[in-house]
């Protein structure tokens, strides 16, 4: 059974002490929005093929979810060039 320290850990958090300060990696973080962003796109298509008003409709609003999503994984990783 696992502790919570040991839960945090296995997820690819970092905890530092005193202050038990728990920080996502940000490779993680990427990973997490790039997998969503990738999620919306696939469900767009799939509404888009449906060929019906309501898919198209739908279709929109899941690009452009996933295209604001795929905006902050280019300013992240822009951010972690420049450090």
């Amino acid at each position: 059974m696992k502790t919570g320290l040991g839960i945090l850990l296995s997820l690819g958090l970092v905890v530092t002490a005193p202050h038990l300060t728990v920080i996502a990696s940000p490779l993680l973080v990427q990973t997490d929005l790039r997998q969503e962003a990738d999620r919306l796109l696939q469900e767009a298509f799939e509404l888009f093929q449906s060929g019906t008003l309501e898919g198209y409709q739908g279709a929109l609003g899941k690009w452009q979810q996933a295209l604001k999503l795929y905006q902050q994984l280019d300013g992240k990783l822009e951010d972690l060039l420049q450090k």
